[in-house]
């Protein structure tokens, strides 16, 4: 008879509820993830939260571009 190990540990977690009382430990912990970056880098709902935040704050600091400039930026690429 061939066991796969994995496949035993895999039911074992689920019997005893752990993959759910970990699931839930994530959620609660904010360490789901609920966003990708433009890179394909996960984001956590506390790390999404701090990038619009930084964002925010650039855009109070001024630090922004118009949309001809963008444009101009652009034709260099």
């Amino acid at each position: 008879m061939n066991v796969d190990v994995e496949d035993v540990l895999l039911s074992e977690v689920e019997q005893n509820g752990l993959y759910l009382q970990s699931r839930k430990k994530i959620k609660n912990n904010h360490l789901e993830i609920v966003a990708y970056t433009v890179q394909g880098n996960h984001l956590t709902q506390e790390q999404y939260l701090h990038e619009i935040n930084l964002a925010l704050r650039q855009i109070e600091q001024g630090k922004t571009i118009t949309d001809e400039d963008l444009h101009k930026e652009l034709e260099t690429w």
